[in-house]
């Protein structure tokens, strides 16, 4: 997992130096995209919990039903 996350960074700061844009305009699009996996993140934690809150509560029944 180690040696893909690294593989992983150097091709993104691979792909956004090979970019003519200036360095200013490189910054700013990788904040917004930060921005939007800060979002998409958070939104996947909170299904995460919710479905984990859901299958405690469905364990929860199923003992008081046995």
């Amino acid at each position: 997992m180690n040696v893909a996350l690294r593989k992983f960074q150097e091709n993104m700061v691979n792909l956004i130096n090979s970019t003519p844009l200036p360095t200013e305009a490189k910054r700013l699009v990788v904040h917004e995209i930060l921005t939007k996996l800060e979002v998409q993140a958070e939104k996947e934690i909170i299904a995460e919990l919710q479905a984990q809150k859901e299958e405690k509560e469905s364990d929860s029944n199923e003992l008081h039903t046995d």
